[in-house]
């Protein structure tokens, strides 16, 4: 009813969701996930659109979205080793004092009446204005030399991601997705099982189901376990019962 009401608000993309588990992430939230694990960020921003395409082709699902669908924008700052070598600039060198202008280092440590004051030392706020006023930072070589930071790297614009996801120490991007009322969660996952199935994944990267499909699977696995489990338990009491190992089998195999 709720997407029913807001889908005629033009140019909002909406997207609703039922109230996820404390602990996880807008980004993960949804009643498929699809975890795509690997250690380039670019390779797993590639791979992340191409699964939600092929995911957004199943009837069923709506709401397909990828982690890295949100992007932050920055500015990429890209050495030029040549020449800040000219210099004798290296690129720890230059971070170090763009850090410190931009965010502040510690200096020193100053004692005072019993309490100890910390001493910053950081740079204007003009720098941080936009890409011409930090190619303007000034950056000081080993000889005292002082130049503007763009005659020794190039600045860009780009869209870095909101955050950087980890599950046992391997970088995961993830796709989620909603069911349309009237799906099922099994049909949906085979049909989506099969339409990944051409899809190749460069070595070292690997694609699992998340969400409400682990926890079905969990769900399923946990239960044959207790069926099995019971079935034994009956035999025994069975067995005991009638003082005998064959007569359980007969009664228990003639229920089917």
């Amino acid at each position: 009813q709720i997407r029913q009401v807001l889908k005629a608000l033009p140019s909002v993309e909406v997207s609703v969701n039922a109230m996820a588990t404390a602990g996880s992430s807008y980004l993960q939230s949804g009643r498929i996930q699809l975890l795509l694990k690997g250690e380039q960020l670019e390779v797993l921003e590639q791979l992340s659109r191409e699964v939600a395409g092929l995911v957004e082709e199943v009837p069923g699902t709506i709401e397909v979205r990828p982690s890295f669908d949100q992007g932050r924008p920055d500015i990429r700052i890209s050495i030029d080793h040549r020449r800040a070598a000219g210099l004798g600039l290296s690129t720890p060198l230059v971070a170090s004092q763009v850090e410190m202008a931009l965010q502040g280092k510690m200096a020193a440590k100053l004692r005072q009446e019993g309490r100890e004051i910390e001493v910053y030392v950081k740079g204007p706020d003009s720098f941080k204005e936009g890409q011409l006023a930090l190619g303007q930072l000034p950056i000081t070589t080993p000889s005292g030399l002082q130049v503007p930071l763009d005659a020794v790297a190039d600045l860009n614009y780009g869209l870095g991601p909101v955050s950087i996801n980890r599950e046992g120490q391997v970088r995961v991007g993830y796709v989620s997705a909603n069911l349309s009322p009237g799906y099922n969660l099994g049909d949906i996952t085979e049909e989506i099982e099969e339409s990944l199935a051409g899809l190749e994944l460069p070595p070292g990267y690997s694609l699992e189901f998340g969400g409400d499909v682990l926890d079905m699977e969990e769900s399923f696995s946990s239960l044959g376990f207790a069926l099995l489990f019971a079935v034994g338990l009956v035999y025994m009491i069975m067995a005991a019962q009638f003082e005998s190992l064959l007569y359980p089998f007969i009664i228990m195999f003639s229920l089917p």
